[in-house]
């Protein structure tokens, strides 16, 4: 049974963001985005213990196409998504919401 994927709202807004600029660059490209990000949330709750760990307990997933890195935290009750980032940017930027 998959657990629940609970995505925090810093977590939506970090995707509304990312959207939102590549569908300034291209048409288009936004959704393909949102798509990429979905199949990321897919996998994690398909085997959310698959990825390694990255920081504590938390664990990071890379999505496809995009160099965006989804991370989580498996809980024994829901699996919650902390932050959607560009791969490229400080960790301290995710980790601060913890």
């Amino acid at each position: 049974m998959n657990r629940p994927l609970l995505v925090r709202p810093k977590a939506e807004r970090d995707v509304a963001e990312a959207r939102d600029w590549y569908e300034k660059e291209q048409e288009g490209l936004g959704d393909q985005f949102l798509t990429a990000v979905q199949q990321g949330y897919l996998r994690i709750q398909q085997n959310p213990e698959l990825h390694a760990f990255e920081y504590r307990d938390i664990r990071r997933i890379m999505t496809d196409r995009f160099p965006y890195n989804i991370f989580y935290r498996v809980k024994s009750d829901e699996i919650e998504v902390i932050a959607v980032m560009h791969g490229h940017r400080h960790p301290r930027t995710w980790r601060s919401r913890l």
